[in-house]
């Protein structure tokens, strides 16, 4: 066995100095001023690849490392402070609390280093090893080398090795211009600058209201991790870039935090004594995340048959789904697929209705399914499903009508996590136990490829929510044998290759299609898509609507080119049934706005959400379906700019969905945006109404004359510094372009086609 253990036990031989399970409420790093070296100080300067690296200074108390690019040393892209150590490292661990989840894992510091000295700099072939020598108190002096190598074009790896395996802890400390903004991070739900805050890395559920009252604290009560933080997230990635044009990332998966809470600094920790890290010099934005996805991968081109019409959340059976389908086609509404959860079956738990998690077809609830999978596909309509890397043991749940039991499959062959102590791990409570597969084991993967490519593709399925992924205890024994932390925010990368692996074994690789919710950093190069996750059917800035367009924006600077949200939320709650102290019901006005948000993301898809029969649904009645047909041939319309997008993102890396610094990044009043209007690629704008009753935006755009797609009105912008007050009824959502754009008359043009406007409109 490995270390598996390491990052997880106290040595009761030494005292802890401080724990925190707040990671906001962890003091900032301290500064510790450099050690003077055996040697007197003295400056020199190296070259690694198209890197200048230089030691400056009159004397330690002035000392920076400092790194430029070859040609312009002028321009500082990342230094230290004067004097100051950048080196940190500790004698530390965390910890998770039973039933808190990992948005409160204790970090706990039994013993941490002051300053450090710099002994001296050499090359190793064409990198540069600086070495030197950590102060760590009780645990004495440490060597440290710091290898710096250029992996690719304006590329630096950082390669910190500490010389001790007491050190739980390390990082970098360097300078941040106090005006600089700082965006990325992964999927993100809460802000787009996260400058002034410390951010965790751990992969987790979204939560529940997260930080909305009362509900937070009504969760809260309950259990510790329901409510969720405002970093809480399914999709983290230890990847940001800055206002400076530069992108900085840590390349391993061990639980990190960035802190960005002191604003002349930025400090890295990550809970490895080997931390490898890399900063990227871009001329622009879209450089920067062009050069970050050359690490985390690229995602594969979404197919056609995807990306031309709406993608239907239905259950309740194979009548139904043929009924919703003939409702939409009389109302000429352009289809891709009908997404149906409950393939495998459904059942009844306390929480109300809930999928069978036993990946095969369920014919009591879809009788002549080849049937209707037939009449979908002779209509160029796809059908889709579900499925997750966990199985019920079917006995003990009461299910009596299947061919395979999967659980007892998988116990028998030892594919399923087992925990420290022996047992197995589990999730989802008392009354929906499930059980954990591990994806790490070879045989366990062929299995379960075997099961996706049996049992779903085998059953005509085009395509599939490849859900959860981020619940893995941290005192799981994995076959990999991993650090815990990066065992637990690796699962989803295993995840996603599992599937992606079934698709392209049984030749579906360039036709199917799953979309995920956790993520890490490589998750990207292997899923086929992305969701955000399942939102609150509410307006809110804490788990609602807007949260949703955050995380896009978020997402697409680390490499999530293709994501979009469940049209209509997910979460509601009916204070009758459980008790809290208000509802939250998706709403006609709701559901009507964000199928216009919907229209104008990489996939347009519904979701009925948590309580189908109490929330307003697509076809709840006839203005909803008729709002929800008109918007499909909405998002049909820009389907040849989405195929060039999408083109782009393969080969670039580069988001369908854009906030708007990726383009104008020197235009400061387009840096504290955040879900208030956003970019399709390079030529569209959309502000989109996200307030309950509002019947107008405000939007800010480049100096010029812009187009309204659906009047054809124009309106003339001074400069981004200046709002703009654009009309936006219900049916007419504020798009717009460049006066001239090819791309921009074409979208109206097809919107006339397709019969979305008149032709004599504006």
């Amino acid at each position: 066995m490995k270390k598996i253990l390491s990052v997880l036990l106290i040595l009761p031989a030494l005292s802890v100095t401080n724990a925190h399970a707040k990671y906001e409420e962890a003091p900032p790093q301290t500064s510790d001023s450099l050690v003077p070296a055996t040697s007197t100080f003295s400056p020199w300067q190296h070259s690694v690849g198209n890197f200048s690296i230089s030691w400056q200074g009159r004397d330690l108390t002035s000392a920076e490392l400092v790194i430029s690019l070859s040609g312009d040393t002028s321009h500082r892209r990342w230094h230290t402070l004067a004097g100051t150590s950048f080196i940190v490292a500790a004698d530390a661990s965390v910890e998770a609390q039973p039933g808190s989840g990992f948005s409160h894992l204790n970090e706990i510091t039994h013993a941490r280093c002051g300053g450090h000295s710099v002994e001296k700099a050499f090359k190793l072939g064409e990198a540069l090893a600086i070495s030197g020598k950590l102060d760590c108190s009780s645990l004495g002096q440490i060597d440290f080398v710091l290898t710096l190598t250029e992996v690719k074009k304006n590329q630096l790896q950082f390669d910190l090795k500490i010389d001790s395996d007491q050190i739980g802890r390390s990082g970098l400390l360097f300078a941040s211009q106090p005006g600089e903004k700082i965006f990325g991070f992964g999927e993100q739900f809460s802000a787009f600058n996260f400058k002034g805050k410390r951010v965790p890395i751990m992969v987790d559920e979204q939560g529940l209201s997260r930080g909305a009252q009362p509900l937070t604290d009504w969760f809260d009560e309950r259990s510790i991790s329901a409510a969720g933080e405002w970093y809480s997230t399914y999709a983290p990635v230890p990847h940001f870039i800055t206002t400076d044009l530069r992108s900085f990332m840590l390349e391993g998966a061990e639980f990190s935090a960035i802190d960005l809470r002191v604003e002349d600094r930025i400090a890295l920790d990550t809970y490895t004594n080997n931390l490898v890290a890399r900063l990227i010099i871009g001329e622009t934005p879209l450089d920067l995340i062009e050069g970050f996805t050359l690490f985390s991968g690229r995602m594969r081109a979404l197919p056609e048959w995807a990306t031309k019409g709406l993608i239907l959340g239905i259950q309740g059976g194979t009548e139904k789904v043929l009924d919703a389908f003939s409702a939409l086609k009389q109302e000429n509404a352009k289809l891709s697929a009908m997404w149906m959860q409950d393939w495998q079956g459904q059942r009844k738990v306390a929480q109300g209705e809930r999928l069978w998690w036993n990946w095969e077809l369920d014919t009591t609830r879809y009788p002549k399914w080849e049937e209707m999978v037939g009449t979908l596909s002779a209509e160029n309509v796809r059908v889709m499903g579900y499925i997750n890397p966990y199985v019920h043991e079917l006995d003990q749940a009461g299910k009596d009508n299947y061919r395979r039991n999967l659980f007892k499959e998988a116990e028998n062959q030892n594919f399923l996590v087992k925990k420290l102590d022996g047992s197995l791990a589990t999730t989802g409570g008392a009354n929906f136990l499930a059980y954990v597969v591990d994806v790490t084991n070879p045989e366990a993967r062929e299995w379960y490829k075997e099961v996706i490519k049996t049992e779903m593709l085998g059953a005509g399925l085009s395509g599939w929510m490849a859900d959860f992924g981020e619940a893995l205890p941290l005192d799981s024994q994995l076959y990999s044998e991993e650090n815990p932390t990066a065992s637990h925010n690796r699962y989803p990368e295993h995840w996603a290759t599992l599937n992606r692996e079934a698709i392209e074994e049984a030749g579906a690789g360039d036709d199917a299609v799953f979309f995920m919710r956790a993520a890490y950093t490589k998750s990207p190069g292997s899923s086929t898509l992305f969701w955000a996750g399942d939102q609150t059917s509410n307006w809110d800035n804490y788990d609602g609507i807007k949260t949703s367009v955050t995380a896009l924006l978020t997402s697409g600077i680390s490499g999530f080119a293709f994501n979009h949200s469940d049209v209509g939320g997910w979460l509601s709650i009916d204070k009758n049934d459980l008790g809290t102290p208000i509802s939250v019901r998706r709403t006609k006005e709701l559901m009507l706005r964000w199928i216009e948000l919907g229209a104008f993301q990489s996939i347009f898809r519904t979701h009925e959400g948590l309580k189908p029969n109490w929330a307003h649904q697509f076809d709840s009645d006839k203005e909803t379906l008729q709002h929800i047909a008109r918007f499909s041939n909405v998002y049909n319309a820009w389907h040849k700019y989405r195929r060039a997008l999408v083109g782009e993102a393969t080969e670039k890396g580069w988001p369908v969905v854009r906030h708007p610094f990726l383009h104008y990044p020197d235009e400061q009043h387009f840096w504290d945006l955040s879900y208030q209007q956003f970019m399709i690629g390079n030529e569209l704008w959309f502000a989109p109404v996200l307030d309950e009753g509002a019947v107008e935006v405000a939007i800010r755009l480049p100096e010029g004359s812009w187009i309204h797609a659906f009047t054809g009105e124009t309106y003339i912008s001074e400069g981004a510094d200046r709002e703009l007050i654009i009309p936006a009824p219900i049916g007419t959502p504020a798009v717009l372009y460049r006066e001239g754009s090819v791309v921009g008359k074409d979208f109206r043009l097809q919107l006339m086609n397709n019969g979305v406007i008149s032709s004599n409109r504006g």
